[in-house]
């Protein structure tokens, strides 16, 4: 009798054993499943389900990955905060005397529809930009008398690279500020301005350079586009 009864006790034993070494199969599986997902570098959902019978047990894991797409566009702006943009777009010929409350000397307006001068360079909005004929200096110079600062302008060289434009601020003839820039013939140059404040004229001057060998003209001119100035 003493014998039966421990041989039912081991035979009552075993299942118990079988089942908790399938529990802890399953348990590390699910632990081992998280621990991967956690160090991939997607998002990831890990489902882990146990069914706790004598002889079946199963796992499933189901991964989720979410990608996400952000577009930005960007539209560059001439001015900000209010200020005056200047873009020649709405001019049919020359650039009439006060034009923008400003008088403009040596100035032009041109068309470049053509990438073969520094002038299709310079339009950066509309068709339309102003250049030196010549070659001489342009001046602009406040219509009513109110100063103006002037903030920054988009420009390019028209025939020669590594053209030297040096821009002087003036008041009542005396210099506000004076500085030197270098310009390219394919590549637009967005100078902003420092310290151009209080003035009442601005001059414009080139000198230097070597001519492009993609170009077929020849001379210090160049391309300007989207003035950004403010009057006081």
């Amino acid at each position: 009798m003493t014998r039966l009864r421990a041989i039912n006790w081991k035979k009552c034993l075993i299942p118990f054993v079988i089942g908790g070494l399938i529990g802890a199969i399953a348990l590390a599986t699910g632990v081992t499943v998280y621990v991967q997902d956690h160090l991939s570098s997607t998002i990831t959902t890990t489902l882990v389900s146990t069914l706790s019978t004598s002889s079946t047990s199963s796992t499933s894991t189901t991964s989720v990955t979410t990608t996400s797409t952000t577009t930005t566009t960007t539209t560059p702006q001439v001015c900000m905060n209010g200020n005056v943009a200047i873009t020649f777009d709405d001019l049919t010929s020359g650039i009439p005397t006060g034009y923008n409350n400003i008088n403009w000397t040596n100035a032009s307006p041109t068309t470049a529809t053509t990438n073969t001068s520094g002038y299709y360079t310079a339009t950066v909005s509309g068709n339309k930009s102003i250049f030196n004929p010549g070659g001489t200096p342009m001046t602009m110079t406040s219509a009513n008398g109110s100063l103006f600062t002037l903030y920054s302008i988009a420009i390019a060289a028209a025939w020669y690279d590594n053209l030297q434009l040096t821009v002087v601020g003036y008041s009542s003839t005396v210099v506000i500020a004076n500085n030197t820039y270098t310009l390219q013939v394919f590549t637009v140059s967005y100078l902003t301005f420092r310290g151009y404040s209080g003035l009442d004229t601005v001059k414009f001057s080139t000198s230097g350079g070597t001519k492009n060998a993609n170009v077929g003209g020849s001379g210090t001119q160049f391309g300007m586009d989207n003035i950004c100035l403010s009057f006081t």
